[in-house]
């Protein structure tokens, strides 16, 4: 006697609600079709804001932010990809998202669950920039947490230059220079905080240090970079040398 066929399975044996439907629906070697197919499974109609998030962390953050981000209620759902983990919100993502000490965040844009392919992608670019939570003593400055929308011209830098392509940049192993030195990671983190405050006694209140305790480690690290921040373009050039060190760091993953 032949079994009727079920219909919450589709053919690639997955069943209603199964997090391996996500993996679809996130594809782009999937058919629009599949992709169609997956949704419907999840419960989610292709029109439906959909907003994807790139978490890098060990296997429990994922589905601790599905639950952070499916609070009252909200449409959640996650897969774990090896070393990144998926999750779609149909709820906005806001800026107040939090997460636990250690791990990465990339958020992409809100666009139709059919077009989730293209909101996975921008997570993952977000994620490039994201440094692990906790690695910051400024209250202000959020490294962990990037949103797609947040990075302007940046994402072109994360889509089209891979690790391999950032190797020996003089700046970027100036910066390595300075994170092997004695207090180089305390140095680092007054660099980056330095470039978005803009001034030294700004920087000094983000750290809740001394103004002079942040201008004697300026001065140590303009030593080991080669320029003054207060030279022409000195201060952008820190700055593209930050990121380009960070994107160098982390990998485009595919």
């Amino acid at each position: 006697m032949n079994e009727e066929p079920d219909p919450l399975a589709d053919p690639d044996g997955l069943r209603l609600g199964d997090p391996a439907l996500l993996e679809i629906v996130i594809s782009r070697t999937r058919s629009v079709a599949d992709r169609a197919r997956a949704l419907r499974l999840l419960g989610v109609l292709p029109t439906t804001p959909m907003t994807m998030v790139a978490v890098a962390g060990p296997a429990e953050s994922g589905p601790a932010m599905a639950k952070q981000l499916g609070t009252g209620g909200a449409w959640t759902r996650h897969a774990s990809l090896g070393s990144v983990h998926a999750i779609a919100s149909a709820a906005p993502v806001g800026r107040e998202l939090q997460g636990a000490k250690g791990i990465r965040i990339g958020v992409g844009t809100v666009l139709a669950a059919s077009d989730a392919p293209d909101s996975w992608e921008q997570a993952l670019i977000a994620l490039r920039f994201a440094a692990p939570s906790g690695a910051t003593r400024s209250e202000v400055i959020r490294d962990s947490i990037f949103h797609y929308a947040d990075l302007g011209a940046n994402t072109v830098l994360a889509r089209h230059l891979r690790s391999a392509d950032l190797a020996g940049l003089a700046d970027v192993e100036a910066l390595d220079l300075i994170a092997a030195s004695r207090n180089g990671d305390e140095t680092l983190e007054a660099l980056r905080v330095f470039v978005w405050a803009g001034s030294l006694r700004n920087a000094a209140r983000e750290l809740h240090m001394h103004h002079r305790s942040v201008a004697t480690r300026i001065a140590a690290a303009e030593t080991m970079l080669g320029f003054r921040l207060a030279d022409p373009y000195g201060v952008i050039r820190l700055g593209v040398a930050l990121i380009l060190r960070r994107l160098r760091d982390n990998d485009l993953i595919s």
